[in-house]
């Protein structure tokens, strides 16, 4: 079985496998983080290997948060949350924006 593959399988079971994760102190951190380190105006967050949008899901209401990941399944999911939020699936090492 291929790491793909893998993944792909993994997507139905991720949520379950990190629910005891307390999000609320990662996504207080990331907004500690994005506040203390940011260089330019603005609330947009470039959410990268997003998986199923739980980071994406907590800090929304603060953030234009676009989504970015290589699994499909894991896609499905973000997409069945977060039905009106952007994401691109791809491989993030292959990217290029402007």
């Amino acid at each position: 079985m291929t790491e793909e593959q893998l993944y792909r399988k993994f997507a139905r079971y991720y949520d379950r496998i990190y629910e005891k994760i307390d999000l609320q102190i990662e996504g207080d951190f990331i907004k500690w983080v994005v506040e203390r380190h940011k260089t330019s105006a603005g609330n947009k967050l470039l959410d990268m290997a997003c998986g199923t949008g739980r980071h994406t899901q907590l800090l929304r209401d603060g953030f234009d948060i676009l989504g970015v990941d290589i699994n499909p399944e894991m896609l499905k999911i973000f997409r069945e949350k977060l039905p009106d939020n952007n994401f691109i699936q791809g491989d993030m090492k292959e990217l290029r924006f402007k």
